[in-house]
């Protein structure tokens, strides 16, 4: 994922830390990406260990093991941050060309900082649930909503 923030288009956002976050987070990613594809081929020395078999609760559905959750969590944080990223693209879009005047984006901002708490509160214990993410989606959809409305209201900013 290419990240396309300038310095100063970061620090005028009140989520600073979150984007730096994202930003350390994929770095992270692509050095070790990098560091995997240095390394050697050769076969390791410690011969793998049996899988244990799944935890199968019913007979018929093998139960969630605790390395499903962190994936899941890892990926709706990213569907979170990347309609987040979106949708301030879209207001500074909006306030940019005029079709937003100041009030209405700072209605707009006041939103996406009560999106922002809503994640936060959701990743305080690690994770993100399900619901935690349908409510954080849901919120998102009504912020799109009113984005769109508000360009194109006809009040110029």
């Amino acid at each position: 994922m290419i990240m396309n923030w300038n310095l100063s288009e970061l620090v005028s956002r009140r989520s600073l830390g979150l984007k730096l976050s994202i930003l350390a987070l994929a770095a992270v990613a692509v050095f070790s990406g990098l560091s995997a594809q240095a390394q050697t081929t050769e076969p390791p020395a410690v011969e793998p260990q049996p899988s244990a078999p799944a935890v199968v609760t019913n007979g018929a559905t093998p139960a969630v093991t605790p390395a499903v959750a962190p994936a899941k969590t890892e990926k709706r944080e990213a569907v979170v941050n990347g309609r987040e990223a979106n949708q301030d693209k879209r207001i500074e879009q909006g306030i940019k060309s005029g079709q937003l005047n100041a009030k209405e984006a700072a209605n707009l901002e006041k939103r996406e900082q009560h999106i922002d708490k809503m994640e936060e509160q959701a990743m305080a214990d690690g994770k993100m649930t399900k619901k935690e993410f349908k409510r954080i989606e849901k919120a998102q959809d009504r912020t799109s909503r009113q984005i769109y409305k508000k360009k194109h209201n006809g009040r110029r900013g």
